[in-house]
Parts: C-alpha cells; sequence; structure tokens
C-alpha cells in the first residue's frame, strides 16, 4: 500500500514536469515550421523549390529561368545562379535607370566623343555629332533596334559621363538584391567584368516591368524615330523574332508581350521575354542558347534562344492556373489558448496566390500550423499569434503570418499597465505554482522514508526484545 502511495507521488511529480516541456516543444515546430517553408518554398526569385523542379528541362541553354509575376511564383530555374556574360540585357538596367530619371521629354544633343567610345562594328542607330534628339526616342533606339551609341548617350547625359551612369546601375542591381552581378558599361557589349546570373537578371527585369513606360518599349515590335536636325526619319525593327516578322515568322509566339535579345562574344545567345495568357504572366530568362542549321543542309538558322523560350513557356502555360490560396480575414482554424484552452480563430495576414496544375484541387492542399509559444487570454484582434504554411505535395506554396480575429478574455480585469504584463504575471504565477507543488511533493516524499525507517527500527527493536526474553526463558 505505501509503495503505491510513493508511485503515484511520483507520477504527479512527472506529470508537473511535463507540463513546462510544451512551451519549448512549440517554439522549436514554429521555428522548423518557418525555416522549411524558406527552404521548400516556391515564391519570390529567391526560392529554393521551383513548382517544375530545378532540373534541366531545356538542352540547349545554359542558364533559365520561369517566373510567374502576378503571384510571384518561380515556375522553373536550372543553375539561375551561375556567373554568365549578359550582354544587350544589361540595356534593360540602362533604360530602368533612365525612365527613372524622369527626364524622358528633355532633348540631348550627341557628342562624338561618346559616339567613339562605341566599337566600330557594334549594332547602333547611326547617331550624329551634334544631331538632337529626345531621351525617349533614344530609349527606343536602345530598346527596339538594341542601339549601342544610344546606351552610351543616355548614360553619358544622364550621369555626366559613363562611369557615373554605370556606378548607378551596380547601386540599383544591390537594391534589388542581385548577388552576382557586375555592370562595366551602359549596353552590355563584352567587358571581362561583366557578368550577371539568370536570376538577378530576372529580378533586375521583375522590377522594371513595374513601370509602364518601360513595358510599352520592351513591348515594341518596332518603332518610327522622326526626323532630327541631323537625319531623316528612322525605322526600328525588334530583333526579337517570338513578336518581330521583320527577318522570319517561325518563331512567333502571340502570347509573347515583350522581349531583349542579346549575342555574347562566343556566340552563344541570350533572350529575356514577357508573356502572358490566360491569367499567367511569366517572364523568361534564358542565357547561352546556341544557334544552328537545319539538318537538311539549307541556310536557315535556328535560333535556339527563341525555340527553347517557346518551350519553356509551353511548359509554364499548358495545364497550369493560378489559385488563390490564402484571404485576408479568412477564418482559417481555431487554436486553444491558455490553461482554459479558449479557442481562438486565426486567419492570414495577406492575400497569398500560386500557381497549380489544372488537375490539383485546392482541397488536396496540406496546411501546417506553427503557433507563438507564449500565447495566453487576453489577445487583441489583429494581434500576430503564428504562421502557417501550405504545402504542395512537399513544396511550400504559400506561407503567410497568422492573426487573431478576433479579441480573447476569460474575465474583465483590473488594467495592469497592458496586456504583456498581465501574460508576464500570469506566466510568473504558473513557476511559482509549480516550483510550490515540486517543494510540497519532495517534502511527501521524505516524510515518508523517515517514517517508514522510524518504524522499521521500532520493528526491529521489538523483535530483539522478544528474542531475549525467550533467551532468558
Amino acid at each position: 500500500m505505501r509503495k503505491n502511495r510513493l508511485f503515484c507521488l511520483w507520477i504527479c511529480l512527472c506529470l508537473l514536469l511535463s507540463y513546462a516541456t510544451p512551451v519549448c516543444f512549440a517554439a522549436e515546430q514554429q521555428t522548423s515550421v518557418i525555416n522549411d517553408s524558406v527552404a521548400n518554398g516556391s515564391h519570390t526569385l529567391d526560392a529554393k523549390r521551383p513548382i517544375l523542379g530545378d532540373h534541366q528541362i531545356i538542352t540547349n541553354a545554359q542558364a533559365v529561368v520561369l517566373y510567374e509575376l502576378n503571384t510571384q511564383t518561380l515556375m522553373h530555374a536550372w543553375n539561375a545562379d551561375a556567373r554568365m556574360y549578359p550582354s544587350s540585357l544589361v540595356k534593360i538596367m540602362t533604360a530602368m535607370i533612365v525612365i527613372e530619371s524622369d527626364r524622358m521629354d528633355e532633348v540631348v544633343t550627341v557628342k562624338k566623343s561618346v559616339l567613339d567610345t562605341v566599337d566600330y562594328y557594334a549594332i547602333k542607330a547611326d547617331l550624329k555629332d551634334g544631331e538632337q534628339i529626345s531621351v525617349e526616342n533614344l530609349l527606343y533606339c536602345m530598346m527596339v533596334g538594341s542601339a549601342n551609341d544610344a546606351a552610351a548617350v543616355l548614360a553619358d547625359y544622364i550621369s555626366g559621363n559613363e562611369a557615373a551612369f554605370v556606378q548607378l546601375m551596380n547601386q540599383k542591381a544591390a537594391e534589388l538584391g542581385c548577388r552576382d552581378t557586375n555592370f562595366m558599361n551602359a549596353h552590355g557589349l563584352h567587358d571581362e567584368n561583366q557578368y550577371s546570373t539568370a536570376r538577378d537578371l530576372a529580378k533586375i527585369l521583375e522590377a522594371a516591368m513595374r513601370d509602364p513606360v518601360f513595358c510599352a518599349m520592351f513591348g515594341a515590335a518596332s518603332y518610327k524615330v522622326p526626323a532630327t536636325n541631323k537625319t531623316q526619319e528612322r525605322k526600328l525593327h525588334s530583333s526579337n523574332y517570338l513578336m518581330s516578322t521583320d527577318s522570319y515568322t517561325t518563331y512567333i509566339d502571340t502570347r509573347v508581350t515583350g522581349g531583349r535579345t542579346g549575342r555574347a562574344n562566343d556566340g552563344t545567345r541570350c533572350l529575356a521575354v514577357s508573356a502572358y495568357s490566360d491569367g499567367l504572366n511569366y517572364i523568361s530568362i534564358m542565357l547561352g542558347s546556341e544557334s544552328e542549321y537545319e539538318e537538311d543542309g539549307t541556310t536557315e538558322r535556328v535560333h535556339g534562344s527563341f525555340r527553347e523560350t517557346k518551350q519553356l513557356l509551353d511548359r509554364g502555360f499548358d495545364n497550369m492556373r493560378p489559385a488563390q490560396i490564402l484571404y485576408p480575414n479568412q477564418a482559417l482554424t481555431q487554436v486553444p489558448v491558455g490553461p482554459e484552452s479558449l479557442m481562438l480563430t486565426v486567419g492570414p495576414n495577406e492575400a497569398v496566390s500560386t500557381i497549380l496544375p489544372v488537375d490539383i484541387s485546392t482541397d488536396s492542399l496540406r496546411y501546417v500550423y506553427s503557433m507563438k509559444s507564449d500565447l495566453s487570454s487576453g489577445i487583441k484582434k489583429g494581434e500576430l499569434v503564428g504562421a502557417v504554411t501550405v504545402m504542395h505535395a512537399d513544396i511550400c506554396i504559400a506561407y503567410a503570418e497568422l492573426l487573431a480575429l478576433h479579441e480573447l478574455h476569460t474575465a474583465p480585469q483590473p488594467w495592469t499597465g497592458g496586456v504583456d504584463k498581465v501574460s508576464d504575471e500570469k506566466q510568473n504565477l504558473w513557476v511559482i505554482i509549480f516550483l510550490l507543488a515540486v517543494v510540497v511533493v519532495g517534502i511527501v516524499l521524505v516524510f515518508f522514508l523517515i517514517r517508514k525507517r522510524k518504524k522499521n527500527s521500532e520493528r526491529y527493536f521489538i523483535r530483539r526484545q522478544r528474542n531475549d526474553r525467550r533467551r532468558n526463558r
């Protein structure tokens, strides 16, 4: 009987000790879930788990990125962080810097000293010394006609010299989170120290496309530059054959809404495009594509960057759909709070959408909740209480912080300086109760042990007296 009592007391002590452990576990669980959402996520261009995977699905390219703008979903990335020569894709950054200067209507007087800095054999708009032309028309020469002389003139006009303008380019790249980009000029002609990556170029294009002026230039298949004091009207045609029919009709893709081409010194091509269809708005970066000739011996050249970009867009558009996963003020779930286990309704702090295969229902998605470890009654509406991660298979397709959708109070309480103070006092109270319980249980155990030892001594003394009397008889 006494052994049973001691055993029960020991069980009570263990239960009290276990009461303190859930807090630690909750904190570890929250950290783990948040880390998983970053490591296994598909959102933002820095995501680690693209929806279509990070294996090579386009063979005739050295680096590829496909990104959906509306939902900020990384669809595909392969070799996305390899440093490569960006060639004329540099002009995307140049255009963004010039447009942000807000000097589009100003007229530039072209200087011979600037024209002389551009390689003789480079693509040009044939600008003349002393020619007067607007900043806007210089931008169209650069973006549609790929004119390297226009880029040099713009850089000199905006910053006083190209070196100062390049400094602005690199500063802007750093602000956009580009980790492996270094610009050396404004036009993209080859320089051993000029490099970027498919991921960084996608970040630059994503930022540039927030401006409608840039989008108009990026999406122009042709443009007429009005006559100036030195030349007649110029007719420009884009070298992006996914939307321009000036030289080829083979590659036309009605989904493509803009593009910028480039050609590296080793003959490989690069291509940045935007494309839209059925609610999906993609940007694609492809670097290091090789051109080929048809196998039948004709002179018709196969431009790999156009062909492979169409294949990549097919993967992004076919059997894919945008899906909103989380809504502001959406009642996602209820969680127990405090020792009273009061139920708190929680919801995401923002709307989050993603891209899903058309045969995947949102009902099949898995929601993982991670609540703050110190939640107690006294929660205000709108207070941050945790986070939710939404999983499709093993990929995190949505992540948001969770807010309390209503206040939670056990009973009216006097004001004590704020919710944080009330929570701290309750926590301290439970700690004191726990310590007192441990002390009481310890005292009881010691009391039983002393009592048991005393009784054993008394029994031993009585038995000894009996044995002595028997011997005396």
